[in-house]
């Protein structure tokens, strides 16, 4: 089987085949299909059929015809999620439609040699390292550590994103993606601290319910909106970092306000 994950690479360009667009995926400066594209390209309406061709037939596939990679794709919103596909390189594409039954198949075969195993990608001029990527994504980790979900790292992403015009945090040179790690990191400690903030004001709700069996019973992330005494809950509260404190831990848009703030 040929199922071990590598790297991390996202839609790098596309083709036509009898009218179909496929998304290539540029995988070591070659152009590598998924089975989504395959199956389209085979006319299969659903991907799975793929998946069952090489299942029957995995004994005959090599690590240069398939693997599967960490894919860039897009998720929820504007954010992007990354999952394992699996892809195909063009002697895998080839083979694989050897075993295809469709009336499309000896075209895609004549295709595949004629056109998609003659490219050669071209990859951006100093494209950062996967080392370099890495520490962003793990900068980017330490921020947002402590906030609920996906949607902080989901809009600090976007935001690297529209402050360098880049279609993908892939495609940042290697002088962008040191820029980007500085400006995550000088996010790391009002972050923490927030994030320290809302940790006790969960406890503090906490004593305040198990003091007041009578009192309301409020969800966690609600309790940023009031302020508790010894009295109790009582009016919402005016001051204006814990205000940013709750629209940041809700994530993805106002966590563009730590950026914004920053520049201003």
């Amino acid at each position: 089987m040929h199922n071990h994950t590598q790297g991390a690479p996202a839609p790098s360009g596309y083709l036509v085949f009898e009218g179909t667009e496929l998304t290539v995926i540029d995988h070591n400066g070659r152009p590598w299909l998924t089975t989504a594209d395959l199956a389209k390209a085979l006319d299969y309406s659903d991907p799975r059929s793929i998946n069952k061709i090489y299942d029957r037939n995995q004994d005959e596939f090599t690590d240069e015809m398939t693997l599967v990679v960490n894919l860039t794709t897009k998720g929820f919103g504007n954010g992007e999620s990354i999952r394992p596909v699996r892809v195909f390189s063009p002697r895998g594409c080839h083979l694989l439609a050897m075993f295809a039954r469709t009336d499309k198949a000896k075209h895609f075969r004549k295709w595949v040699l004629d056109v998609l195993d003659k490219i050669y990608m071209q990859p951006p001029a100093d494209r950062a390292p996967y080392q370099l990527r890495e520490q962003l994504a793990a900068a980017i980790r330490s921020v947002t550590v402590g906030f609920r979900g996906k949607g902080a790292s989901y809009a600090i992403n976007e935001r690297i994103r529209n402050h360098f015009g880049v279609r993908r945090v892939e495609d940042l040179t290697t002088q962008q993606a040191q820029d980007a790690i500085f400006m995550v990191k000088q996010l790391q400690g009002v972050s923490h601290r927030w994030i320290r903030a809302v940790n006790k004001a969960e406890k503090d709700f906490i004593r305040q319910v198990l003091k007041d069996e009578t009192g309301p019973t409020l969800s966690a992330p609600t309790l940023v909106c009031l302020d508790i005494d010894n009295q109790g809950i009582v009016t919402p509260l005016k001051h204006p970092e814990l205000q940013k404190l709750q629209k940041a831990n809700r994530g993805m848009h106002d966590m563009l306000a730590l950026f914004q703030d920053e520049e201003e």
